[in-house]
């Protein structure tokens, strides 16, 4: 029985401890990825949502991946994202698999985090809903997500 109350403890801390881990921004940059100021998302999201558009209207750009995901918000409260990426037809498919990508709010349908490839990886979260990048940096080189 000692076990059994030993093996929940250490579950739930477990949980409580990978619940507050936040993949630093050292770690993206490590991995070669050009991470932004959170404060700056409003421009950014400015200037992507131009270079998305424009590269779909010219057929450059087309849907990829969509799948789910539950985060921790500003509360460590879940919320549930929607995950889009964007394959741009320019781009060499072993220099990058999905180019751009949208982390959207299930509820409020605003941006959470934006990722991109401009020749460079590039991330940028939005500081109305959390406080870290989305999970550890991709483990392929070559991947958006």
């Amino acid at each position: 029985m000692k076990w059994i109350a030993l093996i929940l403890t250490f579950a739930a801390g477990s949980t409580t401890l990978a619940s507050e881990f936040c993949p630093s921004a050292e770690d993206y940059q490590a991995h070669g990825w050009v991470v932004h100021n959170s404060q700056d998302f409003a421009k950014l999201e400015k200037t992507f949502d131009a270079m998305l558009t424009d590269g779909q209207q010219k057929g450059q750009i087309v849907d990829d991946l969509s799948g789910h995901m539950v985060v921790g918000d500003l509360d460590n409260k879940e919320i549930m994202l929607v995950v889009k990426s964007y394959e741009d037809l320019r781009t060499p498919q072993d220099l990058m698999y999905g180019d751009h990508a949208t982390y959207t709010h299930i509820e409020t349908k605003e941006r959470v985090e934006l990722r991109w490839f401009n020749g460079k990886k590039n991330v940028v979260i939005n500081p109305k809903y959390i406080k870290c990048i989305t999970g550890q940096p991709p483990f392929a080189e070559n991947a958006i997500l």
